[in-house]
């Protein structure tokens, strides 16, 4: 059964402190593993970042894609009482923490009770009517369902950053929500001029 996410302060934060420069976090755009990236779990990968404020960083890998599933599968599977269609929903493993946990990446021309904006035109919810929504076709025009997030405490990502750990990217909707996922991660860094 999909577990909804209560209230998490960090992925519920409302934006950045007014004592931060916003060009400080990552909120909004593509967090990309750099090459020498040194933890196996994120090599090669591509994370939205839904939150970066002085609390912490919450986002969605959006380059590991567990398969395309039928959407009345996603729906019996989890428990979800849906009109869901045969049509093929997006599965992604979208971190190491908490895989009980589903999340709607979007844009934003859907809305759902969870719904929380992030920025240009994309956001995410965590209710089963997300979910539901998504398998029957009413669901917003480009999204993918992920189990799991990656999270960082206070601080911990800036310290990634300052190791070189990452590479920050505009998040363009091509790199979000593309229909090659396993391309993502070469495109992103392609776009910085990253030597591989």
């Amino acid at each position: 059964m999909l577990r909804i996410v209560r209230v998490l302060s960090i992925v519920l934060a409302a934006g950045l402190p007014a004592a931060a420069a916003a060009e400080d976090f990552t909120r909004g755009k593509l967090l990309v593993a750099a090459p020498s990236m040194p933890d196996p779990r994120f090599a090669e990968t591509v994370i939205y970042m839904c939150v970066h404020d002085t609390n912490g960083a919450f986002g969605l890998v959006v380059n590991r894609r567990m398969g395309m599933v039928p959407g009345d599968a996603v729906t019996e599977r989890l428990g979800i009482e849906a009109d869901a269609s045969e049509e093929p929903v997006p599965v992604h493993w979208g971190g190491p923490v908490a895989s009980g946990l589903g999340f709607v990446l979007h844009t934003d021309d859907y809305a759902s009770e969870s719904t929380v904006p992030v920025a240009d035109g994309v956001a995410f919810s965590t209710d089963s009517m997300a979910v539901a929504d998504l398998a029957s076709g009413r669901g917003a025009a480009r999204a993918l369902l992920a189990f799991g997030y990656a999270g960082w405490s206070p601080g911990q990502l800036e310290g990634e950053l300052a190791r070189d750990d990452w590479v920050v990217v505009p998040a363009e909707a091509a790199l979000v929500f593309g229909e090659d996922p396993e391309d993502t991660w070469r495109a992103a860094l392609d776009r910085e001029e990253v030597a591989l």
